[in-house]
C-alpha cells in the first residue's frame, strides 16, 4: 500500500515524518533485544493465540488479520467487522525490574475509532497500565497516559518511543511521539509487565486499519536527560513586515512578557522567528493584545533559502487568545528553523492594528544535528519517498474554499473501489462504490456549505489504499 498527499500536504508529511532522528532508540545505553512474537486475533469464540507467521487471519470470510510486508519491514493489522475486536503482536518479554523501550513507526487510517494501538499490560489494579489509542476526533488522533499526544494524524506516519522504567530503575514510563516527550506516568507497582502492539478496541467503525513498520524493542538502557519541550522563540531574533511604534519593537513578541506587544498597522502583517538552529517543534501559543481573536497561519521552512510549508491555518479564527488561555495549535513535530505567522485579520474587532502580546513555539530543546537528523529524508523514509513518484491521489485545489474539490486517482487493478470522504469526528461521505478497470479517474466533491477544517479523502479495495488530507476553508 502505497500512502499518496498532494503536493501541499506531502510537504508537511515529509517534514513530519523524514525529519526524524534516524538513531535506533532514545536516551542511552539501550541494548537491542527479539523478544518472541505470538499472533493474537479475536473470532466468534474468543483469543486466537498463533505462533508467528507472515500472514494469519480468522473467521471465513476473514474477519480480522495480520500481514508482514518484509521489504519495508512493516506489519499490517485488519479488522473488517464486528464478529472481531482484536489484531495484535504479544511480545514475550515478560520483566518486573529494570528498563524496557518500545519504538514504531504507527500509521492509523480514517474511519479508525477507540481503538489500542500500543499497550504495556501487567497492572495491580487492572489488565493494563499503560495504553495508546487512536481515535477519529480532529482528523486522526492519538492518546495515551490521560493526554491527548497528536492530532489530524489520519494516514501520517507517527515515531512512538515508549521506556517503562521499573520501580528498581525510576518508577515512570514516558512516551515521545517524533523524539518529543508528550506524556509521563508513575509506576509504583510491583507487578510483571509485557508489551502488546496492532490494533484492539471495540470496533465502533466498519473497519480499522492500524499499520506498524520498524517496530523495535529494547532493555537496560536510560531515558533521555533532555528533549524536554521549551519555548524556542523566547528571545531569539525576530523579523517583521512592520513596525511602525518604536515603543511595540518585534522582538516585544518573543521577549516572555505579555505586558508587552509587538503591532504593525494594516493587514496582513507578518513575523518570522528564528530559531537558531533546526528542532521538532510541537506546539505554538499566541497571547493577543487585548484578548483579541486575531485570525493566520503558521508557516515553516529549515533553511533561510528555503521553501515555507504551511502548518497551521486559522484564517477564520474566533477564538481569542488571553494570558490564561493563548490560542494553541498541534504543529506535529515538524522540524523547522524559521518560523513565520502571518495575521490576516480578526474576529470581533475592527481596528487595522494587528498587535501580538507573545507569540511562543514550543519543541524538543535538542537540535537536531547536520549529521543526519536533520536531513528532511531520514533514512527510515527515502524508501516511502521513492514511492510517491507514482502518485494514486491528488486533491486539488487544497485548501479549497466553498467550491469543487476535484479528486484524481489511479486504479491498479481491477476491482470494487470505494472513495469516501472523511470529516473530523470520522464520518464519510461516500462518493464512488463501483466496479472499476485499471486507469486514471477523476471525482468531484462540493464543499460548498462544509465545516472548515481537516478532511480526509480515502480511496480503498483492488487491493489498494491511498489517503489524501483535504483542508476546507
Amino acid at each position: 500500500m502505497k500512502i499518496k498527499f498532494p503536493v501541499s500536504t506531502l510537504l508537511v508529511a515529509t517534514a513530519l515524518c523524514g525529519a526524524l532522528p534516524s538513531q535506533a532508540q532514545l536516551g542511552s545505553g539501550w541494548v537491542s533485544y527479539s523478544p518472541t512474537k505470538k499472533i493474537h486475533l479475536d473470532n466468534e469464540s474468543g483469543l486466537q493465540t498463533f505462533n508467528w507467521s507472515a500472514y494469519q487471519s480468522v473467521c471465513s470470510p476473514a474477519c480480522a488479520d495480520y500481514t508482514y510486508t518484509s521489504s519495508d519491514d512493516t506489519e499490517q493489522f485488519r479488522l473488517f467487522d464486528n464478529r472481531t475486536n482484536r489484531a495484535e503482536i504479544r511480545l514475550q518479554n515478560e520483566y518486573s525490574t529494570g528498563s524496557r523501550q518500545f519504538e514504531g513507526y504507527v500509521t492509523i487510517y480514517a474511519p479508525l475509532e477507540d481503538e489500542s494501538l500500543m499497550q504495556i499490560f501487567g497492572s495491580s489494579s487492572g489488565a493494563t497500565q499503560m495504553m495508546i489509542r487512536g481515535y477519529a476526533a480532529d482528523g486522526g488522533s492519538l492518546r495515551g497516559a490521560g493526554q491527548t499526544l497528536a492530532t489530524g494524524i489520519y494516514g501520517v506516519e507517527l515515531r512512538i518511543n515508549v521506556i517503562h522504567l521499573q520501580e528498581d530503575v525510576g518508577n515512570k514510563i514516558i512516551i515521545y511521539v517524533n523524539g518529543i516527550k508528550k506524556a509521563e506516568i508513575a509506576d509504583n507497582e510491583a507487578v510483571t509487565n509485557y508489551h502488546k502492539y496492532g490494533n484492539y478496541g471495540t470496533l465502533t467503525t466498519d473497519e480499522a486499519v492500524v499499520k506498524w513498520r520498524k517496530a523495535r524493542f529494547f532493555r537496560d538502557g536510560d531515558a533521555p536527560s533532555t528533549g524536554t519541550v521549551t519555548n524556542l522563540a523566547l528571545n531569539r531574533p525576530v523579523t517583521a513586515t512592520s513596525q511602525p511604534q518604536p515603543e511595540n519593537p518585534a522582538s516585544s513578541a518573543v521577549d516572555g512578557n505579555t505586558g508587552t506587544r509587538w503591532s504593525a498597522t494594516g493587514y496582513p502583517q507578518s513575523l518570522e522567528v528564528d530559531l537558531g538552529a533546526v528542532y521538532v517543534l510541537d506546539h505554538s501559543e499566541l497571547v493577543c493584545y487585548l484578548d483579541r481573536a486575531y485570525q493566520y497561519t503558521i508557516q515553516t521552512k529549515t533553511t533561510s533559502g528555503g521553501t515555507y510549508s504551511q502548518v497551521v491555518n486559522r484564517s477564520s479564527n474566533t477564538t481569542p487568545g488571553s494570558v490564561a488561555a493563548p490560542i494553541t495549535d498541534q504543529l506535529g513535530g515538524v522540524s523547522a528553523r524559521y518560523v513565520k505567522i502571518n495575521v490576516t485579520g480578526a474576529s470581533g474587532y475592527t481596528g487595522p492594528w494587528a498587535s501580538l502580546s507573545e507569540f511562543r513555539v514550543f519543541g524538543s530543546n535538542t537540535a537536531l544535528n547536520a549529521s543526519g537528523s536533520t536531513t528532511l529524508l531520514a533514512a527510515a523514509t527515502t524508501d516511502e519517498a521513492a514511492k510517491d513518484a507514482a502518485t494514486e491521489l491528488v486533491v486539488s485545489p487544497n485548501p479549497v474554499s466553498g467550491g469543487l474539490a476535484t479528486i484524481r486517482y489511479v486504479v491498479n487493478k481491477t476491482g470494487r473501489i470505494r472513495l469516501a470522504v472523511y470529516n473530523a469526528s470520522g464520518q464519510p461521505t461516500l462518493l464512488q462504490d463501483e466496479h472499476k478497470t485499471p486507469g486514471t479517474y477523476v471525482a468531484t466533491w462540493n464543499t460548498a456549505g462544509k465545516a472548515a477544517g481537516l478532511y480526509i479523502v480515502q480511496l480503498t479495495g483492488a487491493d489498494q489504499r491511498s489517503t489524501a488530507r483535504l483542508l476546507v476553508k
